[in-house]
């Protein structure tokens, strides 16, 4: 028996919507370095490892234009991706359940290959299988994404698997392993007391495992299989497979920029190529993971240059929002759902900021933005394209190649994005048209979501959340302006195509 396959069907691996994996983000950094990628409506999407199907299913519902296959050998995963998909509707998705050995998918072509979390997690000869299915599958225009543990930032983290495996030897059973893995992580993020920066460190990782979902843990830590790479071994593997590099979802233009002016010098001055570059950062940062983008060898890769994306599109990133500022000083301060800030007086890019957050769902084209921003003859666009790349680090803005986007402001026969439809039913975590998972709390715009398959209008919507409650209570949407206000917030947060 398969020891992989019954590790990830005794304990499922927790699948979302994955923002880093969207095809229209990689298109964008495909744009950045002068590679033209394949529009996502019409394109071929395979994703390796895709668990229960949660990032393709949200994925397949918002391009029914595109094509999407998922393998998994993990047949209860295959089997509630299946299932999901149905219940959504789903025409455009399939599921395949099979090993990397195996010999599946010939002949077939697709322009985008995504492998989240599995090739530091598989044995040798599995990696290598990968890779060779990423090869032969790859379209001529096509772009792969490889995530995998990095070094040398993973040795930070290491102890902590090679504790905890050890402390767990004699237990058999997931439960019990994890509830043990748990405890010890509890215990040694409060007991080790070395006060130097390693007995720092280690607590900061014990405490980051305690607190950690045990699934992830239960893959992550205490799984039979696992190694890190340094990034210079991927790429040299990856040639191997006729793949070569295009970029990181992680910009390393975003690392630089912060650096030292002096340090990014030297580096250049010893890195005889893109690899080695790179490769000397990721000691510098130290980086811990990295998501790889990859094309076939061969195809044309320039050099970055933000000033490609003036033919970018660009949306406000999760949560985007201004702080109170205060009078006379002159400066804006923007923060994200991800706890970044800016602060900034450069006028052109405070203006694109607060269009982009009144435009939300919606993604807005550059030249568009320029547009409605104005008075370009004071200020010069490369530099608000300058300014709006650097803020895209900080998760204030998000890029792609297209404008295809499904989300919208629901209109009069209001239509929920189908898999948040569906899943409102039983989950308070929900996935969005844009491709991020909302969490929902509170019943009544759940109750809303399961409502709104477009064939009723807002005055029956209404009617209908009436009807639910044998009496009011506080969850209750009462009124006809706070179902308008409900479907706004909704629909500001991705959760309506129509």
């Amino acid at each position: 028996m398969d020891p992989l396959r019954t590790s990830y069907d005794e304990v499922a691996y927790p699948t979302r919507p994955q923002s880093a994996l969207h095809p229209d983000r990689l298109g964008g950094i495909g744009l950045l370095h002068g590679f033209g990628c394949v529009p996502l409506d019409g394109a071929r999407v395979l994703e390796i490892g895709c668990g229960n199907g949660f990032n393709l299913i949200s994925l397949a519902a918002g391009h029914p234009g595109a094509r999407f296959v998922g393998l998994d050998a993990a047949a209860v995963a295959i089997g509630a991706a299946r299932d999901l998909a149905a219940r959504c509707g789903l025409r455009n998705i399939e599921f395949l359940s099979a090993r990397l050995e195996d010999q599946v998918l010939v002949g077939e072509e697709f322009d985008y290959v995504l492998c989240h979390g599995v090739y530091s997690w598989v044995p040798e000869a599995t990696r290598a299988s990968l890779l060779g299915l990423v090869s032969r599958c790859l379209a001529l225009r096509g772009v792969a994404f490889v995530s995998y543990n990095a070094l040398p930032g993973w040795h930070v983290r290491s102890p902590v698997r090679e504790i905890l495996q050890w402390h767990v030897r004699e237990i058999r059973g997931a439960g019990e392993q994890l509830e043990e893995a748990k405890a010890l992580s509890h215990f040694l993020a409060g007991a080790i007391v070395e006060d130097t920066p390693a007995g720092k460190a280690l607590r900061a990782e014990f405490a980051s495992a305690a607190a950690r979902d045990p699934q992830v843990l239960w893959h992550d830590e205490l799984s039979p299989e696992h190694r890190a790479f340094y990034f210079h071994e991927f790429i040299a593997a990856a040639e191997a497979h006729g793949l070569s590099y295009l970029a990181d979802a992680d910009l390393i233009e975003h690392m630089l920029a912060n650096m030292d002016p002096r340090v990014v010098s030297a580096l250049r001055s010893v890195a005889a190529n893109r690899i080695e570059l790179e490769q000397y950062v990721d000691f510098l940062v130290p980086r811990r993971f990295r998501q790889t983008l990859l094309v076939r060898s061969g195809q044309v890769v320039g050099e970055a240059d933000v000033q490609r994306l003036a033919e970018g599109w660009v949306r406000a990133g999760a949560s985007l929002k201004e702080s109170e500022n205060q009078p006379g000083v002159g400066k804006a301060r923007f923060e994200s759902g991800k706890g970044h800030s800016l602060e900034t007086d450069f006028g052109p890019g405070v203006r694109a900021l607060r269009l982009l957050m009144a435009a939300v769902p919606s993604r807005v084209s550059v030249p568009e933005l320029v547009r409605r921003v104005g008075d370009e003859g004071l200020w010069a666009r490369a530099d608000l394209i300058r300014f709006l790349f650097e803020a895209a680090a900080g998760g204030l803005v998000e890029w792609a190649a297209t404008g295809s986007c499904p989300a919208v402001q629901p209109g009069g026969h209001p239509t929920a994005f189908g898999p948040a439809r569906v899943l409102a039913e039983t989950s308070t975590e929900l996935p969005s048209a844009l491709h991020r998972l909302v969490r929902l709390e509170e019943s009544a715009p759940r109750e809303l979501l399961r409502l709104c398959d477009g064939t009723r209008t807002r005055d029956q919507l209404l009617q209908a959340l009436l009807e639910t409650k044998s009496k009011p209570d506080a969850e209750t949407i009462q009124s006809r302006p706070q179902l308008d206000e409900v479907l706004g917030q909704l629909g500001r947060m991705g959760l309506f195509v129509g």
